[in-house]
């Protein structure tokens, strides 16, 4: 009977020190993220305020090119100056106007809409940003001008009367973002799924599974119920059949979320 005892003793012990590793570790990867993400969430908040692009926006209205505004040349240069205080990181810095539906890139990209050609509202993130009211992250897609995997990080622009006036943009690396998850391990076996807000696998223990939904994951009901739930949890769930120990942690005000698993034969592993 003591035996049996002092097997549950060591065996909770055991789980309790996995416990605070997936924890500790799960943690410190959102932090890493999240770090990515606010960066440039406070870049184009601080974009967004510049006075000089709400008075563009004002001064273009329907029918008007928004290179001929008077104001144009110094926001282009904004902008350019926004992307190259992080090359690496930042593949485009943009604005969009909403009256008149146009948009402008950088002057490294160069890109520059057309009258008609480029409708805000038909975007999947102009109803996101102007319900939120403040700056948000957007799923991956790929950037028309660069080809590259991105996610936008877009603020709001507001007139003299708080009107929603337009958007003030980057396009981050998403690749940043794999590498980063891939620079982390839990224990020996465990991993990390990097979830997008729609979610949508961005980083996975399986590669193919990168750009799926998570519904096609895998993931056992426990996992997708604490997903669609979205609230810090620890859990125990499955994984292509086999019973995993980890936590889902959301990642700030990002909308994007991280589950960590390990496997019950390394959780319980004693040595």
């Amino acid at each position: 009977m003591v035996a049996v005892v002092i097997v549950l003793m060591v065996h909770s012990a055991v789980n309790g020190i996995r416990t605070e590793e997936i924890n500790a570790e799960s943690g410190e990867v959102e932090l890493r993220v999240s770090e990515y993400f606010t960066k440039y969430m406070e870049t184009t908040t601080q974009l967004a305020a510049n006075n000089e692009i709400s008075q563009l926006f004002m001064d273009v209205t329907s029918g008007k090119k928004i290179v001929e505004a008077e104001r144009f040349d110094t926001v282009l240069k904004s902008m350019t100056n926004t992307r190259h205080t992080d090359d690496e990181n930042i593949l485009v810095c943009w604005i969009a106007d909403v009256d008149s539906c146009q948009c402008a890139e950088d002057e490294e990209s160069g890109y520059i809409s057309e009258i008609g050609e480029w409708d805000i509202q038909s975007r999947s993130w102009f109803s996101k940003v102007q319900q939120a009211g403040e700056t948000i992250v957007t799923e991956p897609y790929q950037n028309s001008s660069t080809g590259q995997m991105v996610s936008s990080i877009i603020s709001p622009v507001y007139g003299n009367n708080n009107e929603f006036i337009g958007v003030a943009a980057v396009d981050v690396s998403v690749d940043t973002l794999y590498d980063m998850m891939s620079e982390h391990h839990l224990g020996s076996t465990g991993f990390f799924f990097l979830l997008t807000p729609d979610d949508n696998i961005m980083y996975a223990p399986d590669e193919s599974l990168v750009n799926t939904p998570v519904s096609d994951s895998g993931l056992g009901q426990a996992a997708l119920d604490a997903i669609q739930a979205r609230q810090d949890v620890t859990i125990t769930y499955r994984y292509n059949g086999a019973k995993q120990h980890g936590c889902y942690v959301m990642i700030g005000d990002t909308g994007w979320s991280i589950l960590s698993g390990m496997p019950t034969l390394e959780y319980n592993k004693t040595v």
